[in-house]
C-alpha cells in the first residue's frame, strides 16, 4: 500500500532548511537561561 505524502516537496524543504541568519541559528540552536534551569533540574 502506497504512502499517503503529508508534506508537499516544498514544505518539507522549507521545515528541514537549516537558518539562512546567524541570528536565526543562535536563536534556534542555543539554550536560554529557562532551558538551562530545566536542564539543570532534569539532571539533579
Amino acid at each position: 500500500m502506497p504512502r499517503r505524502l503529508i508534506l508537499s516537496a516544498t514544505e518539507r524543504d522549507t521545515l528541514l532548511a537549516l537558518p539562512e541568519s546567524q541570528d536565526d541559528l543562535i536563536r534556534y540552536y542555543t539554550f536560554n537561561d529557562s532551558d538551562l534551569s530545566l536542564i539543570r533540574q532534569r539532571r539533579g
